[in-house]
């Protein structure tokens, strides 16, 4: 005979285990919704592109979040986001020269009026660092974290043994 207390006891030993499962099914949809609403909020805040504003990637292995700026030149796969996040050589006033690699002019479009810019060549100053990744992260961990209990602990609740006489 199934007792109320072996119900309970069974119950009891599946918790570890539901709450596992269901962290690993819902960890990248919270991720996304904290860390992409911070990072779209930071990017705003800097002017970023639409681009830019899509390149945070978010996977998991396992229950192991993992969280990539991926944002690359498209001629030449430069790392431009860790250059936008950290920042180029603006202190001490040097320039570079930059030229078309695989084209015969650079092409970008002016992020304040929008218009096509084009170019064979010139010298830029360095980026100045928006720290946009590492603010996000030391912002959205406390947050993500918080979110992730409340919503297991939600659903621990609603899925719990409920004994009827």
């Amino acid at each position: 005979m199934v007792t109320q207390n072996h119900l309970q006891n069974l119950r009891m030993e599946s918790a570890s285990f539901r709450a596992g499962e269901f962290i690993r099914k819902n960890l990248i949809s919270i991720a996304q919704e904290v860390f992409g609403s911070l990072f779209e909020q930071l990017a705003v805040q800097h002017g970023m592109t639409e681009r830019y504003k899509r390149s945070l990637k978010i996977t998991s292995e396992g229950l192991q979040l993992q969280i990539e700026l991926d944002y690359r030149s498209k001629d030449n796969n430069l790392p431009l986001g860790e250059w936008f996040e950290t920042g180029t050589d603006v202190e001490s006033g040097g320039t570079h020269w930059i030229e078309p690699v695989n084209a015969e002019v650079l092409h970008w479009i002016d992020p304040i009026t929008g218009e096509d810019r084009f170019s064979k060549g010139h010298e830029v100053k360095g980026i100045t660092p928006t720290h946009i990744f590492e603010t996000m992260t030391e912002r959205g961990y406390p947050i993500f974290a918080d979110e992730l209990i409340k919503r297991t602990e939600e659903f621990m609740a609603q899925t719990e043994l409920k004994w009827q006489k």
